[in-house]
């Protein structure tokens, strides 16, 4: 989108665009996240409604509509879940699977029960900050699987770690949450 002689093109601000085409980014899993807030940053200081004050009521609309765009592409983005998600449907592999509430495959519902339940039994904050460690560990192998099942064009494998991504980050929220409470029980 561009601020030609005080207006935005129309096409630019009206269609709706590919998160990773706006952003200029290859359709691959990883981002660098880096260089898409530098990017973010850029289109906002090119479509913030703030820049077309003076301009047409609908050249403020546009702007509107193509800020609230980027803004949502650039959260589609920064969100592991949501992009893989994303990346499956653009591949026309069905992410409702992933989205359903009830999983499928017995080894990962082991996996997840086994979590929670040792989340259930953690008392100190020590045990929990290993726990989180532990977790966190999984996530990253998670996302690396993820990474390779794209790059590689395994959309099973990426649709079951897309599946196992979801739940890990929150099982990670979660623990986020426990710690909060643990702490704030220590303190008193």
């Amino acid at each position: 989108m561009s601020k030609a002689n005080g207006e935005i093109s129309e096409s630019n601000s009206s269609e709706a665009q590919d998160p990773y085409d706006l952003f200029d980014f290859e359709k691959t899993f990883d981002i660098c996240f880096e260089e898409l807030e530098k990017r973010y940053l850029k289109w906002q200081q090119i479509c913030h409604p703030d820049q077309f004050l003076k301009e047409s009521s609908q050249t403020r609309l546009m702007a509107q509509k193509k800020a609230a765009q980027v803004n949502d592409a650039y959260f589609l983005l920064k969100n592991d879940v949501k992009r893989a998600h994303y990346l499956l449907t653009y591949h026309q592999i069905d992410s409702d699977v992933c989205e359903d509430k009830t999983i499928h495959e017995p080894q990962l519902l082991m996996e997840i029960m086994t979590h929670r339940e040792a989340l259930d039994g953690i008392k100190e904050v020590d045990e929990l900050q290993t726990f989180a460690l532990k977790i966190n560990e999984q996530l990253r192998l998670c996302k690396s699987t993820l990474s390779n099942a794209f790059d590689k064009e395994n959309f099973d494998l990426a649709q079951q770690q897309t599946t196992r991504l979801q739940y890990l980050t929150k099982l990670q929220q979660e623990i986020n949450q426990k710690k909060k409470i643990l702490s704030s029980t220590t303190s008193q």
